[in-house]
């Protein structure tokens, strides 16, 4: 199976530090020297036609810059901008760590060869969180690979619980009926609650995950079948943009009209997004809503001892065959 990159594009946010970030070592990765500096990276965003600069800016008083001066403001704007995306290069090569499959300095970013899993596992992730550059045909394994690994890093989180896969990346493995309506019952019944949901209203052939990708819970006693143990609900979304929605779709306010909970569930949402700023803190924190977020980098922390997430990495990060079409 081959995963192919599209022609690299720059995101539109390059305010984004995090994104910018992403973008770099994306470059480096696919880049046939593996290494980059800053203005190799400066140079590739801003050649994109979406950062075009204007021909002119127009001075408070009314006047105009000519092209010459205009091009070293611009240029030495383009320069600080590079230099906050190898901050957080460097943020990351700090707190990653053994995971962590570049070498940053002050101004360059080089590949690290002989990659270790813990490394693969990274990249992988990487991918994950930039699937608008992976060809639709070759998203899947990206995505249901990631759903496993959010279930293996939540039963690393949680030793002793119960962790399954509720999305449709479990139900290839028998461990959910095919149909939405009966996995409510069969989750129900594990967590010894109350099933309230409308079969009429799911629908008979809604095979669908209703929002929920993984779950995990504990019961205070094997054989005490009594409500009120604790449960925890999980999302999983890779894109930069739609996880941030996506977090009340495992929430108890979009689940409590299907099962009566005792206790509302806790709710995680889980991304390969390296959602941090340069100091190590949440990039936006206004943007997690009543939920637990697990990024990229809690992710790795939770993996560093690699349990068993059946995923060939190798396989995965056979990206193309020629990188002519980029470079």
């Amino acid at each position: 199976m081959m995963i192919e990159l599209k022609m690299l594009s720059p995101p539109r946010q390059k305010n984004a530090t995090y994104l910018m970030a992403d973008y770099a070592e994306l470059m480096c990765l696919v880049h046939p020297d593996g290494e980059l500096s800053v203005c190799d990276v400066v140079a590739r965003v801003y050649q994109s036609a979406e950062f075009e600069p204007l021909r002119e800016i127009e001075m408070s008083e009314g006047s105009l810059i000519d092209d010459e001066e205009h091009a070293d403001i611009f240029k030495d704007s383009q320069m600080r901008a590079g230099t906050d995306w190898f901050e957080h290069l460097r943020y990351r090569q700090n707190d990653f760590q053994a995971h962590y499959p570049f070498c940053v300095g002050n101004d360059r970013i080089i590949r690290r060869c002989d990659l270790s899993e813990r490394q693969m596992l990274y990249l992988f992730l990487l991918l994950c969180a930039n699937l608008r550059l992976i060809r639709k045909t070759c998203r899947s394994p990206l995505t249901t690979g990631f759903e496993r690994i959010s279930a293996k890093a939540l039963e690393s989180y949680l030793p002793g619980f119960t962790v399954h896969l509720f999305g449709k990346s479990g139900a290839w493995r028998g461990d959910y009926p095919n149909k939405l309506a009966d996995a409510i019952d069969w989750l129900a019944d594990n967590l010894r609650e109350r099933n309230i949901s409308d079969r009429k209203e799911i629908g008979e052939k809604n095979t669908g995950d209703g929002g929920l990708d993984v779950v995990a819970w504990r019961h205070p006693c094997p054989d005490d079948n009594a409500p009120g143990s604790l449960i925890c609900f999980a999302q999983c979304a890779c894109s930069p943009d739609d996880w941030k929605d996506k977090q009340i779709e495992s929430h108890y306010l979009n689940w409590r009209h299907r099962i009566d909970f005792i206790h509302f569930p806790v709710n995680f949402m889980f991304i390969p997004l390296c959602f941090r700023d340069a100091a190590g803190g949440w990039f936006r924190r206004d943007k997690i809503r009543d939920s637990i977020v697990m990024d990229r980098l809690r992710i790795c922390h939770l993996l560093r001892e690699l349990p068993s997430l059946e995923i060939d990495f190798y396989e995965a990060m056979e990206i193309f065959d020629d990188t002519s079409d980029i470079f």
